[in-house]
């Protein structure tokens, strides 16, 4: 499984302000998956509602998939 980090771009407005530009977002927080915007909380929150974002994290191989019998 791949590592995973988090950044806490509150505490240093120029990252905080190059996060928008770079993402042309201007919610936080913002879930990157190999390197790619996936949304806001309120996006990735629909996305665990429906079981998409756990199947986006296993094709990232984020989390393991379920072993198949």
């Amino acid at each position: 499984m791949n590592d995973y980090k988090s950044i806490d771009i509150l505490q240093d407005p120029v990252l905080r302000e190059a996060v928008k530009k770079y993402s042309e977002w201007n919610t936080y927080p913002q879930l990157y998956v190999d390197g790619k915007l996936i949304g806001g909380a309120d996006i990735v929150n629909d996305m665990h509602k429906e079981g998409s974002l756990k199947t986006l994290f296993q094709e990232s191989g984020l989390i393991a998939a379920p072993k198949e019998e």
